[in-house]
């Protein structure tokens, strides 16, 4: 299995260092897991080492090449990664193992770790959504039908991970994504839901509501939850 890798030819990224009380605040969201993104910094920080990478307790690491190339054994944690037999966890599956690693990348994904052992992930990357007047009134946003989001592009936790594992990965995504709208506008966190059973699990569970249109070559509307909430 190649998981679309591509050799990286910038340096090493990933421990995500906190830097503030403010940022160590939004790092913990309840759980106590820390935010591995370094968002306010120019240049990537070094690579994690091995004792976070396979330390007790949760952690988050950006999933990329250099990572992939310095761990192999997080590789065969990605081999192994079994969400389930629901379509929609499927398709997850599906790109963390093949697409994950492309450079340039089309999201950049996260792995929930512990103990070395892949409990879950998450991608995000940049997009738009289209909201209707009233959404964007209550919003607070200005009059522009497509307003900039953050995707919540893939994001799926193993079969054999404990409960609560989707809901920490979730709020992390929250978390990373207001840390990045310091740095590239976003309004929102969105995501476009695989089929309609997932898409009413994303609102009756978490409070997703619906756009004004679906994403682009879907039928299911985008999903979307302001991040001033």
């Amino acid at each position: 299995m190649t998981f679309g890798y591509r050799r990286a030819i910038s340096s090493h990224p990933q421990r995500e260092g906190l830097r503030s009380p403010r940022e160590a605040t939004l790092a913990r969201l309840g759980y106590g897991l820390p935010i591995i993104m370094s968002a306010q910094d120019p240049q990537p920080p070094s690579s994690p080492s091995r004792d976070a990478v396979f330390g007790p307790g949760p952690v988050f690491v950006r999933w990329t090449p250099a990572v992939a190339e310095e761990y192999p054994e997080l590789v065969r944690e990605v081999e192994q990664f079994d969400a389930g037999q629901r379509d929609a966890a499927q398709q997850a599956v599906s790109w963390l193992q093949d697409r994950s690693l492309l450079v340039p990348a089309e999201s950049v994904a996260r792995l929930l770790l512990d103990n070395g052992h892949l409990l879950g992930f998450y991608a995000l990357a940049s997009g738009a959504t289209e909201l209707t007047r009233s959404q964007r009134r209550a919003l607070g946003a200005s009059d522009r039908r497509t307003q900039p989001a953050t995707l919540l592009t893939q994001i799926a936790r193993d079969a054999r991970a404990p409960s609560g594992t989707g809901g920490q990965l979730l709020l992390h995504a929250i978390a990373v994504t207001r840390r990045g709208a310091r740095q590239i506008a976003a309004t929102m966190l969105a995501l476009d839901p695989h089929d309609s059973e997932t898409a009413h699990m994303w609102k009756d569970r978490f409070g997703f509501r619906d756009s004004a249109g679906p994403g682009p070559g879907r039928y299911e509307r985008r999903l979307w939850i302001p991040l001033s909430s």
